[in-house]
C-alpha cells in the first residue's frame, strides 16, 4: 500500500506541484482552521508543544478522536486510542493497534494544527514503542500547511527496518537501522530550511539525512498503521514540536475591529475617515491617515523587519504604505511606487532625497490584489544588508558601507500610516490588513513561509474560514 503511495508522490513531485497527503489519500483531509499569525503573543522563541496523553491535557482513556484537538481518521472506534497498559511516563499514551482493513483505510490520528512554527529550524521528538516484528508497518508523517504538504516521512517496517522518504529523489531509503521491539526509543527529526537539511535520529543516533522537501516546517505530526497483524500495536508518548527560535516582535496591528497593537501596546490612532472596515484599514487617497505611536520603539531599532499584508487600489506615485520621520530630512518610508521607476521602494535618510538609502523592487506592485510585502534591514553592514520581498519572492536588495537604521533617526514626531512627509505627495489609496514591526531580521525561508502558510487565510480575523478550506496551493 504505501509503496503504491510513494509512486503517486513522485510523479506528482515531477509535475512540479506541491505534495501533499491529502493530494495522496482521501481519508488525511485537512480541518477548516484559520492560524494565528506568525509573532503572536503565543508565538514566543522557545515554547513547544507538547503532548503526553495525560488526563491533565484533556485525554481521557478510549477512542482520541477529537479528545484535545487531535482528529482521528479510521472505520473502527478502537484504532486509535488513549490506553494505560505501556506508558513511557505518568498513567497514559497514544497507541495505534492493527489494521482491519488493509489497502482501505489506514488507522491512524494527527495532531492538533500548529501554524506558528515558523524559524529558521523545528524539531519533533517523540517516544516510540512497537510490539513486534512481523505484522508492523506504523508510520509517522510530519507535514506543514492546511494543505498538509509533507515536511518528512518515516516508517517502521514490518521486517525491523527503518525506512524514510528521501529529497531530493522522492525516493524510499532503508537508512539500515532497525527499530527496538517492545521497548521505547526516542525517534526526532530536525528540520532546517535555511541549511536546506532534514537530520532523523532514533536512539539518540542519527540514521539519516537529506535536503527538504516542499514543506519546510513542522506544523502537524500525524501516526498511522499499515499493518494487517491482528492483536500488534505501536505506543506513542511524550510528543514534543518545538518551534526554534523566533524574531521577537514588538507591535502587531491585525485591524480586526480597530487599530489595537495586541503586542506593544501602540494603539494606532485614525484621522480624517481612516477607518477599520472589513478585518483592514482603509484609506481613501484623500486625506485619511493613521498614526503609530511608537517612536521610543524605532528610538533603539538596528535590526528590524516590517511585513504587511496590504492593498494598493491607486495609481499616483510616492503614495506612502509608511512615512516615519521629522519632516522631509529625516524619514523612513516605504511607497508602492517611486516616482522615477513606478515600483515600489524603501528608503531611510538623514540628509533629506539626496542621502537616502534605497531598496528599490524589480516588479511592480500589484493593483488591487492583497499582496504580501516584507523589508528587513540588517544594520551590521553585511552584504544585501537591505531587502524587499513581495509575496514570498525577494525583489530588491541593497547594500551600503555605513547603513542607517531607524535608531540613528533620531527623535521622530510624524509616524504615519498612510500619509508622506512631503506636503505634496498623494495620500495611500487602499488598504492594510496586517502590520508587523519585528526586533530583528527574517531570513528569506521565513518569510517565505509566512506567505505561502496565509496566503488563503481570511483576513486573518479567525472569522469565516471558507476561502482557507476550499483553497488550494
Amino acid at each position: 500500500m504505501r509503496r503504491t503511495v510513494v509512486a503517486i508522490i513522485v510523479v506528482v513531485a515531477m509535475a512540479g506541484a506541491s505534495v501533499s497527503i491529502a493530494a495522496e489519500r482521501a481519508d488525511l483531509v485537512s480541518e477548516a482552521t484559520v492560524p494565528a499569525f506568525p509573532g503572536s503573543p503565543d508565538a514566543v522563541a522557545g515554547v513547544v508543544e507538547s503532548w503526553g496523553f495525560e488526563a491533565d491535557e484533556g485525554f481521557a482513556p478510549g477512542f482520541v478522536g477529537g479528545q484535545a484537538g487531535w482528529v482521528a481518521y479510521a472505520n473502527s472506534t478502537v484504532e486509535p486510542h488513549v490506553d494505560t497498559a505501556h506508558p513511557r511516563s505518568g498513567a497514559q499514551h497514544l497507541r495505534i493497534s492493527w489494521d482491519p482493513t488493509p489497502g482501505v483505510v489506514w488507522p491512524g490520528v494527527k495532531s492538533p494544527y500548529v501554524p506558528d512554527l515558523v524559524a529558521d529550524a523545528s524539531t519533533m521528538s517523540v517516544w516510540v514503542a512497537i510490539g513486534a516484528v512481523g505484522g508492523a508497518e506504523y508510520e509517522v508523517i510530519l507535514t506543514c500547511g492546511a494543505d498538509q504538504t509533507i515536511s518528512a516521512w518515516v516508517v517502521f517496517e514490518a521486517d525491523g527496518d527503518i525506512s524514510v522518504l528521501d529529497n531530493p529523489n522522492w525516493v524510499w531509503i532503508d537508512t539500515g537501522f532497525d527499530w527496538t521491539p517492545g521497548a521505547y526509543a526516542k525517534l526526532a527529526i530536525d528540520i532546517d530550511p535555511v541549511g536546506d537539511s532534514i537530520t532523523y535520529w532514533y536512539g539518540g543516533t542519527s540514521i539519516w539525512t537529506c535536503g527538504v522537501f516542499d514543506g519546510a516546517l513542522i506544523e502537524q505530526v500525524h501516526f498511522n498503521s499499515n499493518n494487517s497483524q491482528n492483536g500488534e500495536h505501536a505506543d506513542f508518548d511524550d510528543l514534543v514540536i518545538d518551534r526554534g527560535e523566533l524574531v521577537p516582535v514588538r507591535h502587531r496591528w491585525s485591524f480586526t475591529n480597530d487599530g489595537s497593537d495586541s503586542v506593544g501596546g501602540a494603539h494606532a490612532s485614525l484621522y480624517n475617515g481612516a477607518s477599520v472596515i472589513g478585518g483592514a484599514l482603509v484609506f481613501d487617497g484623500v486625506n485619511a491617515f493613521a498614526i503609530l505611536p511608537i517612536a521610543d520603539t524605532l528610538d533603539d531599532l538596528t535590526d528590524v523587519s516590517v511585513e504587511m499584508w496590504a492593498t494598493w487600489r491607486g495609481w499616483e506615485s510616492w503614495e506612502r504604505f509608511f512615512d516615519f520621520g521629522t519632516g522631509t530630512t529625516v524619514n523612513w518610508f516605504m511607497t508602492p511606487s517611486a516616482g522615477d521607476t513606478g515600483r515600489p521602494r524603501v528608503a531611510i535618510t538623514t540628509g533629506g532625497n539626496p542621502g537616502e538609502q534605497r531598496t528599490d523592487s524589480d516588479e511592480p506592485f500589484p493593483r488591487h490584489e492583497l499582496t504580501h510585502v516584507v523589508f528587513t534591514l540588517d544594520g551590521d553592514g553585511a552584504a544585501e544588508q537591505a531587502k524587499l520581498y513581495m509575496n514570498g519572492s525577494l525583489v530588491g536588495s541593497s547594500h551600503f558601507s555605513s547603513p542607517l537604521d531607524p535608531a540613528e533617526l533620531g527623535p521622530l514626531t510624524d509616524l504615519w500610516l498612510g500619509r508622506s512627509q512631503y506636503y505634496v505627495d498623494p495620500y495611500f489609496d487602499g488598504s492594510i490588513d496586517e502590520l508587523v514591526i519585528y526586533d530583528g531580521v527574517l531570513s528569506q525561508a521565513e518569510v517565505v513561509e509566512h506567505y505561502r502558510t496565509f496566503v488563503f487565510a481570511d483576513g486573518f480575523e479567525w472569522g469565516n474560514t471558507d476561502r482557507w478550506s476550499a483553497a488550494s496551493p
